[in-house]
């Protein structure tokens, strides 16, 4: 099970955390976003990011609380007691799975717009999907998330005149300085006041060594017992189809509630 273990860390856990903890997190609090007046012509990474802070303050200010379940896992997001208006608390359960992840305390977000504007350097315009994108890029992205320390660079690709995020990318994720994953926010939609992407599209380089591991590890799976491979095929088995053929991985939301009960034991 060595090199089971070995890419399952290498590629589909880079992907899950990506989506539960800080790549997805921070993706969503950039997406809920309430439209804006188109901005000025002149920009620069720090007014764009100003924009976007203010936004959130604004819109974050009388949420508690939030659950966003997809067709995978359910994120439930808690606000920080004496934090700022958008920091919260984030726990994420997967579907199948009785307990749910530890809870996270999320980097002071105000704090990382900032320094996103800090550090990030304007590269213009770019449309994503059909949607003008101001376009922000880092080239320390470990200064941003301890998380993001081995990418080689992070882009994010944030709406014109509505400040939604439409896509992120990084690039650089393995020790050799090769690999990536861009992800897609689509299908954008208000709930009591959050706007959230209702459809995420994950694509990942996969190399020639990774795909060499989905085969070996597509027929260890064939040889684990009953109840072993259906667990592990639930986990992963689309995912690794997809990826080996070159398809996105697609995370649909299905129920977005605001101000709601929070199970006990979740925080």
């Amino acid at each position: 099970m060595t090199t089971t273990a070995s890419f399952f860390s290498a590629s589909f856990a880079s992907v899950q955390r990506a989506c539960s903890r800080s790549l997805l997190l921070l993706a969503l609090l950039f997406a809920a976003a309430v439209p804006l007046a188109p901005l000025a012509s002149a920009q620069t990474a720090a007014s764009v990011m100003n924009d976007v802070q203010r936004t959130h303050a604004s819109m974050f200010e009388d949420v508690d609380n939030y659950m966003m379940k997809t067709d995978t896992y359910t994120t439930y997001y808690k606000k920080e007691e004496g934090g700022g208006p958008f920091d919260f608390r984030s726990a994420v359960q997967v579907s199948g799975q009785g307990r749910p992840m530890g809870a996270d305390a999320m980097q002071n977000q105000a704090d990382q717009y900032a320094k996103i504007g800090e550090i990030g350097s304007y590269a213009g315009t770019e449309t994503v999907n059909g949607t003008e994108c101001h376009v922000i890029r880092v080239s320390e992205p470990g200064q941003l998330d301890e998380s993001l320390r081995t990418a080689s660079e992070v882009t994010y690709f944030i709406g014109v005149g509505d400040n939604y995020m439409r896509r992120m990318s990084l690039r650089g994720m393995t020790p050799q300085g090769d690999g990536g994953m861009t992800m897609d926010m689509k299908d954008y939609r208000t709930v009591d006041g959050v706007s959230l992407p209702f459809r995420m599209e994950i694509r990942m380089d996969v190399s020639e060594e990774q795909r060499k591991q989905m085969e070996q590890m597509k027929k260890q799976m064939e040889n684990m017992p009953e109840a072993q491979r259906e667990s592990m095929e639930k986990m992963m088995g689309d995912q690794m189809r997809r990826l080996m053929n070159d398809e996105p991985i697609v995370i649909t939301v299905t129920e977005v509630v605001v101000n709601g009960p929070i199970p006990y034991g979740v925080f």
